[in-house]
């Protein structure tokens, strides 16, 4: 797998419908150049697919070379995921992987969209001169690509146009050739599982299928522990530049975060380095300073021999009295190995010996 520097890891532009800052952000936003990617044009690399959702897990590189396969296509996909795990970035990846990058990538809040909002962006015969007459709306149609977000939270009214919309667009090139109707790309995101959405009855069926005919599911985070560390070094790098600071991930912060359960994903890694790069007083980030939620920092961990289920308070006293004995008793050599101060070490171990363990070891 090819090593790429990430071009902007989760910090994607696109215009985002349903928020107050999207619907700010559409207006007086620029024309770009119409371009029709052709269905046989050539595949951008595997490196620049990287650079938009880079990634060191082999699971996710597999996802990657399906999505730059059908890229140039206009396929419509539907992305799952847990919240967090960069569906939208992927979808973007997409997007300028199929050769729409010139045009506009539009992402809809499913639950709060316009109930014109398809005939509105994708169909000139749909508007009306009091459309033209407003900024957002006076622009032509263009090549796009259309992300809706939690697509299951579309109405009824909503989930039939756009089954509607889907079912034409294979018949749709002459007015697109007209400029008449937008080539468009769909691509459907949900953090929810759809089938049980269906079996409730909330989303119809015939829909699903229509969108299921190439389905990308974006593993969590904890399932990739090679990209919390991956992603870890690339939120440091970033933070420190924009906080002016020079700090490093201690060995036991590392392993608490390979060892916590991420239920917020990549999203909450970063806003836990950010945190932890712009509070801290060192030049090293310890175990403390990443304030994880103790809820979900139960885990198993092998260090040597198989350990139960631990806390990971208890899983840091264990790894202290390891590097300890590995070190002869060393207390020098065990607060280098682990990456804090000496007065640190010593203020841990004091704590070791209220909870009952025996220390021992040279005070050196």
């Amino acid at each position: 797998m090819s090593e790429v520097r990430p071009v902007g890891l989760f910090d994607l532009d696109s215009t985002n419908y349903g928020t107050q800052q999207g619907n700010n952000a559409l207006e007086g936003r620029s024309v770009h150049a119409n371009t029709v990617p052709s269905e046989s044009d050539n595949r951008i690399s595997e490196e620049e697919m990287l650079r938009h959702y880079p990634t060191r897990d082999e699971k996710v590189y597999k996802l990657l070379e399906v999505a730059r396969t059908i890229a140039p296509t206009k396929v419509p996909i539907l992305i799952t995921g847990e919240s967090g795990t960069g569906k939208e970035t992927f979808a973007k990846a997409i997007h300028i992987a199929g050769g729409r990058e010139r045009g506009r990538f539009i992402v809809a809040n499913s639950s709060n969209i316009p109930t014109n909002f398809f005939e509105m962006e994708l169909f000139t015969t749909q508007r009306s001169s009091h459309d033209y007459n407003q900024g957002a709306l006076n622009r032509p149609l263009e090549t796009c690509s259309l992300m809706l977000d939690e697509v299951t939270e579309l109405d009824a009214s909503m989930q039939l146009k756009l089954l509607r919309i889907l079912k034409e667009q294979d018949i749709n090139k002459g007015a697109i050739r007209r400029g008449t109707a937008a080539d468009a790309r769909i691509i459907a995101c949900s953090h929810k599982n759809i089938q049980d959405e269906v079996n409730a009855q909330r989303f119809r069926n015939d829909l699903f299928f229509k969108l299921h005919v190439i389905h990308l599911e974006i593993p969590s985070l904890r399932q990739r522990l090679v990209d919390i560390d991956f992603y870890s070094e690339i939120f440091l790098r970033e933070f420190n530049i924009q906080f002016s600071k020079n700090v490093q991930l201690s060995p036991t912060a590392k392993q608490a975060l390979r060892t916590y359960t991420w239920p917020g994903n990549t999203r909450e890694l970063r806003n836990v380095i950010q945190r932890s790069v712009l509070l801290s007083t060192r030049d090293y980030i310890g175990v403390e300073e990443l304030h994880l939620m103790r809820a979900n920092s139960r885990t198993e961990v092998a260090m040597g021999d198989p350990l139960p289920q631990v806390t990971l308070m208890e899983l840091e006293q264990r790894l202290i009295l390891q590097t300890l004995r590995r070190m002869n008793g060393n207390r020098t050599h065990t607060a280098k190995a682990l990456g804090i101060s000496l007065r640190a070490l010593r203020y841990k171990l004091n704590e070791l010996v209220e909870c009952g363990y025996e220390v021992e070891g040279k005070n050196v």
